[in-house]
């Protein structure tokens, strides 16, 4: 199990799933919508959160599409 989600102490894996989403939605919003860099020090975090949401993603037998759209559906506003 992820530290970052051990010392959160998460048993559920669907509360984990959330967990993951919530944390890499920010750091997307971060990135993409704000256009900021991430410090050395959150980018091996968030490089450990992306490999453990989508190990536990496949274990729900999610496919990477559906994590994909899972983590970014709703981040962009499509105009009308």
């Amino acid at each position: 199990m992820v530290q970052a989600v051990a010392q959160r102490q998460i048993a559920d894996s669907k509360d984990q799933v959330r967990y993951f989403q919530t944390v890499l939605r920010e750091y997307a919003k971060w990135c993409l919508l704000r256009g900021y860099s991430f410090p050395p020090s959150r980018e091996t975090h968030r490089t450990q959160l992306v490999k453990e949401f989508f190990d536990l993603g496949q274990s729900f037998k999610l496919t990477e599409r559906e994590m994909v759209l899972l983590l970014f559906r709703g981040l962009f506003p499509v105009p009308v």
